[in-house]
């Protein structure tokens, strides 16, 4: 089902997928004060949250300001998997009507400028941005100022922003970061992000990219859901489609993102829809595929990759370099086909 405050025609969509319980409102409060004009941007906010916060979500959006505000379910998926981001995004991207997309998470802050930001670098520069991505204290109440959200000290709280993450240490993670670069990207993950950088550092906390060229390359391959890296992999292959990627880390274009594992915590206590298990699970019973009532992972035997999981599925995309989410040579999700579908209903 859809809700939407308003519709027509706008220069960006913002797609937040979201199943945790504050999790679209800390972006509603910072799109409400943004100086890109609310005419000209829509918010699509794919929401998995198991109660339905549909007229919570459009009420509050209405109080605030916000002219376009669309709530979504996602739409049904192939893969099985307690984690489907790919394919909440992907829904979003069906109904999305922006020239250019943009991917934030939820329990995040953003800055006035941010879409300004966003859209001057991908009208001025033809370039898909990047922008930094600081972590934060978590705040359970609404949030106004970003006086409020003290940074987290990462030494001492024991947790890092995905940027950090990319510093490999074992000697394993470093060969495989190695591969970006055989993928397609022209930086590994060893290296800081830079203003011309490469598609490996497109992570969708902070990120746009032209609609345009999204469905060109059919969307987030929603096989990425049994393992995560699925806006990598986005990233990678909107490369080899030929988008430059430009990264900003200025305090305008940085979205100030929430720790929320005690939010997790509490959310890995509700029931699963599959059962998670383990490579080396699979490995022990022989196996190449997972039951049907577990969490389909991937082995390396299955592709013939060097590695399981989303490294197996980066390297098997760039072998392949055809569009994402074909499975024996048959499109499980066409993007542009939905989209169809949806303006001739």
């Amino acid at each position: 089902m859809v809700f939407s405050l308003r519709g027509g025609k706008v220069k960006i969509s913002v797609i937040l997928p979201t199943n945790r319980p504050l999790g679209p409102m800390y972006a509603l409060n910072g799109l409400s004060k943004q100086t890109f004009p609310q005419e000209d941007f829509e918010l699509i906010i794919v929401d998995d949250y198991p109660e339905d916060r549909s007229g919570v979500i459009t009420d509050t959006s209405e109080l605030l300001g916000l002219e376009k505000v669309s709530v979504l379910k996602s739409k049904g998926n192939y893969w099985r998997s307690n984690r489907l981001i790919s394919n909440a995004r992907n829904t979003g991207l069906i109904h999305a009507k922006g020239e250019l997309v943009a991917f934030l998470d939820d329990y995040c802050w953003i800055r006035p400028r941010w879409l300004e930001e966003h859209w001057k670098t991908y009208r001025r520069k033809a370039y898909t941005m990047i922008g930094a991505m600081q972590a934060v204290k978590y705040i359970p109440h609404r949030v106004d100022s970003l006086d409020e959200l003290p940074p987290l000290d990462i030494d001492k709280e024991g947790w890092k922003s995905r940027i950090d993450l990319m510093d490999w240490i074992t000697e394993d993670q470093k060969e495989r970061a190695n591969q970006l670069e055989t993928y397609g990207s022209k930086d590994t993950r060893g290296q800081k992000p830079k203003r011309n950088c490469g598609g490996g550092w497109f992570y969708t906390c902070n990120a746009s990219a032209p609609l345009e060229k999204i469905i060109e390359v059919n969307g987030f391959d929603e096989q990425f859901d049994t393992c995560s890296e699925e806006d990598i992999d986005l990233g990678l292959r909107l490369e080899r489609a030929g988008c430059k990627f430009f990264y900003r880390p200025e305090p305008d274009c940085t979205v100030y993102h929430m720790d929320h594992r005690e939010v997790d915590r509490e959310m890995k206590k509700l029931p699963k829809r599959y059962v998670e298990v383990t490579y080396e699970e699979l490995r022990r019973r022989g196996a190449v595929e997972s039951n049907l009532d577990e969490v389909q992972l991937v082995l390396k035997e299955k592709y013939g990759t060097r590695f399981d999981g989303s490294w197996g599925l980066h390297e098997r995309n760039y072998r392949n370099r055809g569009p994402a989410n074909v499975v024996n040579g048959k499109r499980i999700f066409d993007l542009r086909g939905e989209r169809r579908k949806l303006r001739n209903a």
